[in-house]
């Protein structure tokens, strides 16, 4: 089944949940990630479903995410995060496909994208003492050194 097909079904098939959904303001997950084949999801977040495991696992994800009362497991969130970042997309045209209301969708997206800051943070952020003037000197200087003695060694 072409990606084109499975979207239009989804969509049809949403409509009318999503209603309910906003009035209620609960969601759920709705898109069938497992039913997606390695091409259409690579189309879609552009990472296999595989990938987008193991990056949630290294990440250090829970499995479950609770943001705003809304429950999604960590793959989902950060699957539609994907989809977002992938190429521009309005919320109502993700609700679409998502079967969450665009409220819903805009505090999963936050919520998930406020997750993995709070996890990396630390790990992006770096010492800016060492652009300092003498530091690079330094520095330079110790790669000329590495580098002059292993054109010595060849």
């Amino acid at each position: 089944m072409s990606l084109e097909i499975y979207l239009c079904i989804v969509v049809r098939n949403r409509q009318r949940e999503l209603q309910e959904q906003v009035e209620n303001h609960a969601s759920t997950e709705t898109l069938e990630l497992y039913l997606l084949n390695e091409a259409q999801s690579i189309e879609l977040f552009r990472f296999s479903m595989p990938e987008i495991e193991r990056i949630t696992m290294a990440l250090g994800l829970e499995p479950t995410c609770y943001i705003s009362k809304i429950r999604v497991s960590n793959i989902f969130g950060f699957a539609m995060l994907m989809y977002r970042y992938s190429s521009p997309k309005r919320l109502f045209d993700m609700s679409l496909i998502f079967g969450m209301d665009p409220t819903s969708i805009s505090a999963v997206l936050r919520g998930i994208e406020d997750m993995i800051y709070e996890k990396i943070r630390w790990g992006i952020q770096f010492n800016t003492h060492l652009f300092l003037g003498g530091f690079l000197d330094v520095c330079i200087s110790l790669w000329w050194n590495i580098l002059n003695e292993k054109e010595l060694r060849m």
